[in-house]
């Protein structure tokens, strides 16, 4: 038996280079080892030309000392061939989108190369040319993060700014990030570094994600009177979201990304009853 396999009584032989009735006939004849001879576990060609074309599948371990190929050959190896071709193609096209559009054009290209049935070597450079295409995925990502942080950032200090020179207390605005809250959580920061006394509370919308942010961050000393958490939650109430927080800095999402406006002046409203 090979492979759990168990051959009947007669098996199949198939002896390349000498006659299997050569080889019975004088079975103990030294010459017999310089020939390949072996039970048939599978279909054999006369000639390499009757398989037409050839796909390896795939190659993996099943067991110890144990390996699998599956192989395709004729009219299902010209299909795979021809399918590689035609993800090749469509790769190329997936490459020259806009970074912006990259992610998630590679993951729904990911899960059709997964699911394709295709030569191993094809498969395998569909996946090294998807990995570089990652690489340029997270390098955009940085570069936007890093540009959604500063832009956060510059509205939040001209608007904590204007309420400062006002004599206001806190600051509410809207700075339109996205769901960023690292670039609004900096934001804060810096408001803090430069007018530590002041609070603030910010909406930022993602239409295309469909939902809305608030955040906010108020300093220790006058968390007795206004909280970030009560203050987010009111902001919320318009928003159709729910937050989470502390009393110095708080922070939640809702689907109502029409009603920012409303969410605005609910906390203006909030804070302007506490402070």
């Amino acid at each position: 038996a090979v492979f759990g396999e168990v051959y009947p009584d007669p098996v199949r032989v198939v002896s390349i280079g000498r006659s299997v009735a050569d080889l019975l006939a004088d079975p103990k004849a030294e010459a017999n080892a310089a020939y390949s001879v072996e039970f048939c576990g599978g279909t054999h060609l006369a000639n390499t030309k009757e398989a037409e074309a050839f796909a390896l599948l795939s190659e993996e371990g099943i067991a110890k000392g144990v390996r699998r190929i599956v192989a395709v050959t004729r009219g299902e190896a010209a299909k795979a061939i021809a399918e590689a071709a035609r993800l090749r193609a469509e790769l190329g096209a997936v490459a020259a989108l806009p970074d912006a559009e990259l992610e998630k054009a590679t993951k729904a290209f990911k899960e059709a190369v997964d699911a394709a049935v295709i030569p191993a070597p094809d498969k395998a450079a569909l996946r090294d040319e998807l990995a570089a295409l990652g690489r340029r995925v997270v390098e955009f990502q940085k570069a936007a993060a890093a540009a959604n942080k500063a832009l956060a950032t510059a509205k939040a200090v001209a608007a904590a700014d204007e309420a400062a020179a006002a004599g206001k207390a806190f600051v509410v605005a809207r700075l339109d990030v996205g769901l960023d809250q690292k670039a609004t959580g900096e934001a804060c920061a810096a408001i803090a570094a430069k007018h530590p006394a002041l609070s603030a509370l910010f909406v930022s919308v993602d239409g295309e994600k469909g939902k809305a942010l608030a955040y906010a961050a108020v300093p220790d000393a006058i968390t007795d009177k206004l909280k970030a958490n009560e203050w987010v939650s009111a902001a919320l109430v318009p928003l159709g979201g729910k937050g989470g927080g502390k009393a110095n800095s708080a922070q939640g999402q809702g689907p109502n990304v029409d009603k920012a406006d409303e969410a605005l002046a609910a906390a203006v409203a909030f804070a302007a009853g506490k402070l």
